[in-house]
């Protein structure tokens, strides 16, 4: 949209593109809710195998340096076990994270829990405008007053009124704030005059918006930076590697009982 005349220039439909597309195989299998639920059952799956596989790991006596390293010069058949073994021990720390943030997405009771877990309790967020045709508002203006308000703020995420009744809600993040959580503010203005009608400050949030706040960053590692992406990444890699891993020690454990049972 073109900032001085309004008029629009151009429209990009995210769901049309192809990491669009991705973001909803990923989601819910291009199925809508019906996926949402899918994929929600299969990380529940996906969160058993990693919790069984990470007690099967742990050693029932004395711990070994083995079980942390791949071990060198081993024959194709062990070296496929320690690939699952010790690979998918490391991984499981992280998709443990990222399977539990991904299930907020798909369950609300999840996310309830999440809640209550640090002791807090959600609230609906809903603001209302009061209609008046003598003034109008001003996005621009708007803009310059969270600048102002906010300069170390400089990502803004803008969501427009639901209706003629809703509000517009600004959300506002520093992503080079210090400390674990990541300063975001959330601002909301009448839209007819340009009013605040609710300043939520991050530091005045409770312990579950602000964990809510972070789950996607947690999810894809970006709270570590590029750093924790490559980690959540590698992991990922690992977790696709394991159903192979494991299918060639079933195979090779299959093979073993049948020559015995022939000899």
């Amino acid at each position: 949209m073109n900032p001085y005349t309004g008029e629009i220039t151009g429209t990009i439909h995210q769901d049309n593109s192809f990491l669009g597309t991705v973001l909803q195989l990923h989601r819910g299998l291009l199925l809508g809710e019906v996926g949402k639920k899918i994929t929600g059952v299969s990380a529940f799956v996906f969160l058993f195998m990693i919790i069984s596989g990470i007690i099967l790991w742990w050693p029932k006596g004395k711990f070994s340096k083995q079980k942390f390293n791949l071990k060198k010069g081993a024959s194709l058949k062990r070296l496929n076990y320690d690939m699952h073994s010790v690979l998918g021990f490391y991984a499981s720390w992280v998709l443990i994270f990222s399977v539990v943030t991904g299930l907020i997405w798909s369950f609300k009771w999840v996310e309830n829990s999440m809640y209550a877990m640090v002791g807090s309790k959600k609230e609906k967020k809903q603001y209302h405008s009061t209609y008046s045709d003598s003034t109008t508002f001003s996005l621009e203006k708007t803009i310059s007053f969270c600048k102002q308000e906010f300069p170390e703020h400089k990502e803004i995420f803008i969501t427009l009124p639901e209706d003629s009744a809703g509000t517009y809600r600004f959300n506002l993040r520093n992503n080079h704030s210090d400390g674990f959580f990541k300063d975001q503010h959330q601002l909301f203005f009448d839209q007819y005059s340009g009013n605040i009608v609710k300043k939520q400050l991050f530091a005045d949030a409770q312990k579950g918006d602000k964990l809510k706040a972070l789950n996607y960053d947690i999810h894809t590692g970006k709270i570590f930076g590029l750093t924790g992406q490559f980690i959540v990444f590698f992991s990922a890699l690992i977790a696709a590697s394991l159903p192979i891993t494991g299918f060639i020690m079933w195979r090779n454990k299959r093979r073993s009982k049948q020559t015995f049972f022939k000899d």
